[in-house]
């Protein structure tokens, strides 16, 4: 059988309740400040324990386990970033690069491998990724890596292909108008 001892100190109520803040009745509202982002890992320590770490840090993760379903995801919901594991089932990190970037010209696609080829790496980068980082990374790589992004910069590019995509259906519309409509929306 083993003993543990365990000294706490007391102090009077009386001075301790002063020093002490009251405990937080919600977590706070950060999340709203730094983004959102789909990460897409097929192995599912990984895709808990960075989702996880992410969630910590303020942002809003959504978590799915290959490309597919990151593409899938993409198609409802609008993204600041997306994490990409290169090797992954149903469809990789490659293939849903390309696939994103002809829905998505907007989103920062950060890919992520302990084992691509540098052919492989160079394939996304090529299709559209931003960026590649390599396995194994430390929680604070990947933080500092994503604190570099500039998500106002993601939010305009989001309103930039929304106003081309507007102008592509409004092509009928005279010159002129299409101009000042052009103008108006830089201006705003």
């Amino acid at each position: 059988m083993t003993t543990f001892y365990l000294t706490l100190p007391v102090l009077p109520a009386a001075t301790e309740a002063k020093k002490m803040k009251p405990a937080p009745t919600h977590a706070p509202m950060t999340a709203f400040n730094k983004g959102r982002i789909l990460f897409a890992e097929d192995h599912p320590g990984i895709l808990q324990m960075i989702s996880g770490f992410l969630r910590d840090q303020g942002y809003l993760v959504t978590a799915v386990g290959n490309g597919s379903q990151a593409y899938e995801r993409l198609h409802d919901n609008d993204y600041d970033v997306v994490i990409l594991d290169i090797n992954m089932p149903v469809m990789d990190g490659v293939e849903a690069v390309k696939a994103i970037r002809e829905r998505n010209q907007h989103s920062y696609i950060l890919m992520i491998s302990g084992d691509a080829e540098p052919s492989a790496v160079r394939e996304d980068m090529r299709l559209g990724a931003n960026a590649f980082l390599a396995k194994p990374f430390t929680l604070e790589n990947l933080q500092e890596h994503i604190a570099e992004i500039d998500f106002d910069m993601c939010e305009w590019r989001k309103k930039m292909s929304a106003r081309i995509e507007a102008r592509k259906n409004c092509a009928d519309r005279p010159l002129p108008n299409r101009i000042a409509d052009f103008i108006h929306e830089c201006l705003a």
